[in-house]
């Protein structure tokens, strides 16, 4: 653990600078452990909780298991704010299949689901008992959405796949992803042997549209747009990742990004909608935006790994990290690292290592301290950015070599940094190593990242989640070791705090558009809860202050019959 001292420049000091004063942001109840599960019999309680997403209008969907341990128990519940009711559980009856069909396992996670729409729609991949209704295991699995009580199977294995030859028909769903407004795509799977399906054009990228219906992106084995040489997206037969697309992410608006592995291992991202087919972004060995003639994206690496997505805003705007080919365009291995983002239909070189870091101090430039600096950046309609990055130069070292960056291109700034006091941490507590920080953007320009702070010594960490505004600057949510009361009567003290917060990892979202931010907190004593919140607005913070906003808080809640306790924390 690296100690950590206090950053003493006072230009820097004052760059840093949290923003006016604010009241902690309060905290409400969305589900916690040992409490009835709705839906369930009752004394049959939440056990754990397994991926949740918290949609524009403020309800949240989250997966769930519950007790007795010895039964298969994973089920979806959503909240809207007032009550929350069960949507699907393993074990029973699965809505639009014969009667007795029940689900036998339901997918939750971060980076697969449940989602939830704007109109409280849920979606989510569930498989079924097979042996009833003629169901076997090719017919078995299939994406459900709905609000309670009116899911429908949208699509099901088995079934013919758009696009494609007669007979080929879908083996499974994977990397499934969802938007505010209900649309759906995913990576699917076509059962070889029938329709003309082999291994070699088994896998494709499919998105369905409210007049088009499903469609078909792309294409193992099909020509990649954009690109040369007839080259087919293929999938790969040694190390690394071994599908032929990777990182699918689906926009507000229906633009869908992913990158993608080409035949003679080249990769590149790829963005578009159904309606009018997908465009190349970025190629490996092609000459990268905004960097000196004969710079060119490396081969092998541009988008790879099984499991990268790319945070992609309403419009279609979204960054990515990529290395350059060292020997050609003044590249060396000192600057290789770069990162790019996509705004109004351009790609711009927003950050790249050696180059002079904005904010800081002259001398102090973007450095290489990992595989990857600038991973888990995010781009917002307005053009907004956010990343993490490393630095080194002129008063740099081990305790203050890394920060969060955010504005427009021309206008970034840090605004989180390495060996900062962290706010609501206790006293002369600083953040830690931000090495694996990826912050969440939101379109009011908010981010949320999960960080570490430590004692001046490096001896005693907390980990936390934090939130950063433009008007307010950053504020603590909650914290590792805080007392955080749960309903009359029970309080208990945070051992971790947990979200969707890596935007490199993960599709579901835990800050929404409307500065809501939903996470989950294990406690000492291993209970668990689903938390939100509002990341406050200047106005209300300075003029109510925490005491303030409570209470008016609780006369809600109480006008509502809502009994969970409210907390600064």
């Amino acid at each position: 653990m690296k100690p950590i001292h206090l950053i003493a420049t006072t230009a820097l000091a004052a760059l840093l600078l949290p923003g006016p004063a604010t009241a902690a942001p309060i905290i409400t109840v969305v589900a916690r452990t040992g409490t009835q599960a709705p839906g369930e019999n009752t004394g049959i309680n939440f056990r754990e909780f397994n991926g949740f997403e918290v949609g524009n209008g403020g309800q949240v969907v989250f997966g769930a298991r519950v007790d007795p341990s010895f039964n298969t128990a994973d089920g979806i519940w959503r909240n809207d704010g007032t009550a929350t009711v069960r949507v699907a559980k393993a074990g029973v009856q699965a809505p639009g299949l014969p009667a007795g069909v029940n689900f036998s396992s339901l997918t939750l996670n971060a980076s697969s689901g449940p989602y939830l729409d704007d109109a409280g729609r849920v979606t989510f991949r569930g498989i079924v008992t097979t042996g009833t209704g003629s169901v076997t295991n090719d017919n078995n699995k299939a994406l459900w959405q709905g609000a309670p009580g009116s899911l429908t199977p949208i699509y099901r294995t088995g079934i013919a796949a758009p696009d494609t030859p007669a007979g080929a028909v879908f083996s499974d769903f994977f990397e499934l992803v969802s938007n505010s407004s209900g649309q759906v795509g995913f990576r699917g799977f076509l059962k070889s042997g029938v329709g003309g399906v082999s291994t070699t054009n088994d896998v494709g990228i499919w998105v369905n549209e409210q007049s088009a219906g499903l469609r078909m992106l792309a294409r193992e084995g099909s020509p990649a747009p954009g690109v040369s040489g007839g080259r087919t997206f293929q999938s790969s037969s040694g190390s690394g990742d071994v599908m032929p697309f990777t990182g699918l992410q689906l926009s507000n608006q229906g633009q869908v990004v992913f990158g993608g592995r080409l035949n003679d291992d080249t990769r590149g991202i790829w963005l578009g909608n159904s309606a009018a087919g997908v465009s190349l972004i970025a190629l490996g060995s092609a000459q990268a935006p905004g960097a000196p003639v004969g710079a060119l994206f490396d081969k092998t690496t541009l988008a790879r790994g099984a499991d990268r997505r790319f945070g992609v805003s309403p419009v279609g705007n979204f960054a990515f990290p990529a290395l350059l080919t060292t020997g050609a365009g003044g590249v060396i291995s000192a600057n290789q690292h770069g990162l790019w983002a996509r705004v109004a239909g351009n790609t711009l070189l927003a950050a790249r290592e050696s180059a002079p870091a904005p904010g800081l101090a002259s001398g102090v430039n973007f450095s290489n301290s990992g595989a990857n600096p600038f991973d888990g950046a995010e781009v917002n309609d307005a053009g907004n950015v956010v990343f993490k990055a490393f630095v080194a130069g002129t008063g740099i070292n081990a305790s203050n070599d890394s920060a969060i960056w955010t504005g427009k291109l021309i206008t970034l700034q840090p605004v989180v940094r390495e060996g900062q006091l962290a706010p609501g941490a206790p006293a002369g507590f600083v953040f830690g190593d931000l090495a694996t920080v990826r912050p969440v953007l939101n379109e009011l320009g908010q981010f949320a990242f999960l960080a570490e702070a430590q004692n001046a010594a490096g001896t005693v960490t907390r980990r936390g989640l934090w939130a950063w505004d433009p008007g307010l600057g950053l504020m603590k949510i909650a914290i590792q070791g805080e007392s955080l009361v749960l309903a009359p009567g029970v309080t208990r003290t945070v051992s971790t705090v947990h979200g969707n917060f890596d935007a490199a990892f993960t599709a579901a979202r835990s800050l929404n558009d409307a500065g809501q931010l939903v996470f989950s907190a294990t406690f000492t004593d291993d209970s668990q809860a689903i938390l939100k919140t509002n990341v406050p607005e200047p106005a209300a913070a300075l003029l109510l202050g925490c005491g303030g906003l409570l209470l008016m808080a609780r006369r809600h809640a109480t006008s509502r019959g809502k009994r969970d306790s409210l907390s600064c924390g």
